[in-house]
């Protein structure tokens, strides 16, 4: 019965995505909403085909919370109709200059490679970090458990999006412009790659789509090429995701035995991703606990939280303030102390777990308001000068809010749109200096 129920989601969700392609007249590769369709298509159908370890809801809860999962696809279908378009890159402009945007990039490029080099000295700097015998989480604890924590993935997203647009602008060559701006991130993405930060990796890959479309001004379309492309970034993201732990056990002590182990053990399970069913666990959790009345409803607090969520624990400290977890450290926290985990686990956040725990069963309508909120959001830094590359870029939000917590990606907008803006702002009056200044020279 759950997976009749699986697969008739399946078909809400395909027709949503029609739906939203009669509405919007043209590919569906740069709607937002179909963006998100999609991503909570990957989530909520594909994560239940699965399970984790952690995973201990009984078969009834299982089949309620399917049940479940397509009251909340008939909710997105009927959101298909009424959501509004969003078409910024078609407004992109027909001649400009290559230098401000490249200019733009590398100081913020510049400024994100410090401010990784920084964060991680608190850890022992970034080789002993990753090669040290803690996983992951244990070290992503360990650092936020820390003051001085750096928001350094910001600016490398910013740099990101400078770099390419500009690249772009400069050899209209889609190979070269991602080529160069990949060679100038590499040790960067080389460490997201071994990380397993596939958010991370996401957000710049997205960059390259959203970008390219705006500089076209039309949506690109899906080939047989890119979807292989698609499939085998999914495929090599399960890899490291199901063999990280291992291959760092083989790399330090030279034990092989977890490897072949894991090999032997999962088979061809390996290139299935347990992104999927981990994220989705956090929502069967709290809608298992909703069923037995053991849950504390948040009513909208961890929404709201996304404002005090911008400001570092350092500005806490001067008004002896505590800053309050993310429902995802929360949830991490909670799933440690159940299990007997000494550090707070990391398992990223549903939207609809998040919902569920904010407002109970009406979860399925409740997303709708925080999927409005991120569409205001990203309309609003468009509107700013010089910032519609920005938006177009934030549009890959729409994908990842299904996975991150919506305080976390509130910040991440707010941050990306500031740091962008400031640069923007302060190129003009520091290029007029340094002309003036040559100038000056010269004339001397």
């Amino acid at each position: 019965m759950t997976g009749l129920t699986i697969f008739v989601t399946m078909v809400v969700y395909a027709a949503a995505l029609y739906i939203r392609k009669l509405k919007i007249k043209q590919n569906l590769t740069s709607d937002y909403f179909a963006i998100f369709l999609v991503g909570s298509l990957l989530y909520n159908c594909l994560g239940q085909l699965t399970t984790i370890k952690y995973d201990d809801i009984s078969n009834q809860e299982a089949l309620l919370f399917s049940f479940f999962i397509l009251a909340n696809s008939i909710v997105l279908f009927l959101a298909a109709i009424f959501f509004p378009k969003y078409e910024a890159w078609k407004s992109a402009p027909h001649t400009i200059l290559p230098t401000k945007y490249i200019m733009v990039g590398l100081i913020t490029l510049c400024i994100g490679y410090l401010f990784w080099y920084l964060n991680y000295e608190r850890a022992g700097g970034i080789i002993q970090a990753v090669f040290e015998t803690s996983n992951r989480s244990d070290r992503n604890a360990l650092l936020t458990e820390q003051r001085g924590n750096l928001p350094y993935v910001h600016f490398f997203f910013v740099a990101n999006i400078f770099l390419y647009y500009g690249f772009l602008i400069q050899s209209k060559s889609v190979k070269k412009s991602i080529f160069r701006t990949c060679f100038l991130m590499a040790p960067l993405l080389a460490f997201f790659l071994f990380e397993g930060e596939r958010s991370s990796i996401l957000k710049h890959l997205f960059v390259f789509w959203f970008v390219t479309a705006y500089f076209n001004r039309s949506s690109p379309q899906i080939n047989f090429r890119l979807a292989s492309v698609f499939i085998s970034v999914i495929v090599i993201f399960s890899l490291i995701g199901n063999l990280r732990s291992q291959i760092v056990e083989y790399a330090i002590n030279g034990n092989i035995a977890p490897l072949i182990n894991q090999f032997e053990t999962k088979g061809f399970a390996l290139i299935i991703p347990n992104e999927f069913a981990a994220i989705l666990f956090t929502a069967k959790k709290y809608f298992s606990l909703l069923l037995q009345n053991k849950i504390d409803l948040e009513y909208g607090y961890t929404l709201w939280q996304g404002v005090p969520y911008l400001f570092p624990r350092s500005v806490y400290d001067i008004f002896y303030l505590v800053k309050s977890s993310t429902i995802a450290d929360n949830f991490g926290l909670y799933m440690a102390n159940e299990i007997g985990n000494l550090r707070t686990m990391g398992f990223g956040m549903s939207i609809i777990g998040e919902n569920i725990k904010n407002f109970g069963y009406f979860a399925v309508i409740s997303q709708l308001f925080e999927l409005f909120i991120l569409y205001i959001l990203i309309k609003y830094v468009g509107k700013l000068k010089g910032m519609q590359i920005v938006s177009v870029s934030l549009i890959s939000c729409f994908f990842l809010i299904n996975r991150v917590a919506f305080a976390s990606m509130f910040s991440m907008i707010i941050w990306v749109a500031f740091i962008s803006f400031f640069f923007i702002f302060m190129y003009s009056p520091i290029s007029h200096f340094f002309k003036s200044k040559h100038k000056s020279i010269k004339n001397k």
